[in-house]
Parts: structure tokens; C-alpha cells; sequence
């Protein structure tokens, strides 16, 4: 099975890319989901970050996500102390929807990893794109869609890899900076590509 390694940063426009290629019938495998996921429904895991966090991220029982995220994306160490948490349990079940693709016999997968690269994933994939878009259209998207401060967009910005360094890493780099219909010519013309690529690996 072909793996394409899907990244960006907040704001980018990644999760519209992931639905584009959901609208093909492609499969992707969603690593934000498979975090809430484990944040709303996993109680060993809440367990460990109310230990490692406090039970100020608690609330009705579950993890507060927007009072963790306050925590992490405010402090290097605290994010990374997540990460060894969470990350784990997120690849296990990723590996495990995988799995299930390939005895499907499905010859194309997404992976939707925030991060892809840092995390070290990409080296997996047999391509990485990345959704790029500027700093000024990450944080206008956001501030439209969350009601997030320019200062709390600004901290999750600065938590992940720059964009431009990330894009220097891609195979595909997807300017989404402008409208959606220049960004769907650039998507097309990948996917056609990919076409004649799975297709030849068939014959």
C-alpha cells in the first residue's frame, strides 16, 4: 500500500486537503481524531494526565482539552511530557486502521499527522506533502474559526516546526495560501499523477 504522509500547521489547510482526498474514496488516517479519541474515551490515559498535568484539566470527568492545550502549547517540556503519553497510543491505533486497509487490499492510505516530521513518520511514508500557507492566513483562519487570540494562535504556531522549514522537506508542497480553486488545479494535477503511478504499479 502506497502512503502518502499528509502535514501542515494550524490554519494551513491540511484538514481540507484530508477531506479532498476522503471525497476520491481514499482512506486517511486521522491522528488529531485518534487523539480525541483516546482523550474522551480512554480512562487509563486520562488517568496518566491528570497524574502528570493536575486535575485542573479535568472536567465532567474528562480531559479538558482547551485547559491542556493552554499548558502544553505555553511550555516545551510540558508538550513534550503529552507527547510520550499520547503519541504512542496514537501510532499503535493508527497501525492497527492500517492494517486492516492493507487485508482490505487498498493501494493508497493518507496519513493526517500534524507532526508528521517531527515526530519522525515521514521517513515511513513513500511521500510527504505538506499544506503550506502564511503565518498572516494561519492566524486569520483560525481567529474566523476558533475565537483563539492572535496570542494563543501565535504560541500553537511557535510550538510546531515553521511551515517553510517543513516544506523544504516535502515531496508535494500544496500552496494553500490563496482560494480554494487555485489550491483544487494543484490537488488535480497530484492526483492524476498518483493515477497513472498506482495504476502502472498494477499492470
Amino acid at each position: 500500500m502506497y502512503i502518502i504522509g499528509l502535514t501542515g500547521g494550524i490554519g494551513s489547510g491540511k484538514t481540507s486537503v484530508a477531506q479532498w482526498f476522503r471525497g476520491k474514496d481514499i482512506p486517511v488516517l486521522d491522528a488529531d481524531a485518534a487523539v480525541h479519541q483516546i482523550l474522551d474515551q480512554d480512562p487509563l490515559a486520562a488517568r496518566r494526565l491528570a497524574e502528570e498535568f493536575g486535575a485542573r484539566i479535568i472536567r465532567d470527568s474528562k480531559i479538558d482539552r482547551m485547559a491542556l492545550g493552554k499548558i502544553v502549547f505555553a511550555n516545551d517540556a510540558a508538550r513534550e511530557r503529552l507527547e510520550s503519553i499520547i503519541h504512542p497510543l496514537v501510532w499503535t491505533k493508527m497501525s492497527e486502521e492500517e492494517d486492516a486497509l492493507r487485508r482490505m487490499g487498498r493501494k493508497l492510505c493518507i496519513w493526517d499527522i500534524p507532526l508528521l516530521i517531527e515526530a519522525g513518520k515521514h521517513r515511513q511514508a513513500n511521500e510527504v506533502w505538506v499544506v503550506w500557507a502564511s503565518a498572516r492566513v494561519q492566524i486569520q483562519r483560525v481567529q474566523q474559526r476558533s475565537g483563539l487570540s492572535e496570542q494563543d494562535i501565535r504560541s500553537r504556531i511557535q510550538a510546531q516546526m515553521p511551515l517553510d522549514l517543513k516544506r523544504d522537506l516535502a515531496d508535494v508542497v500544496i500552496d494553500n495560501a490563496q482560494d480554494w480553486q487555485t489550491t483544487l488545479v494543484q490537488l488535480e494535477e497530484q492526483w492524476h499523477r498518483l493515477e497513472r503511478m498506482i495504476l502502472r504499479a498494477e499492470s
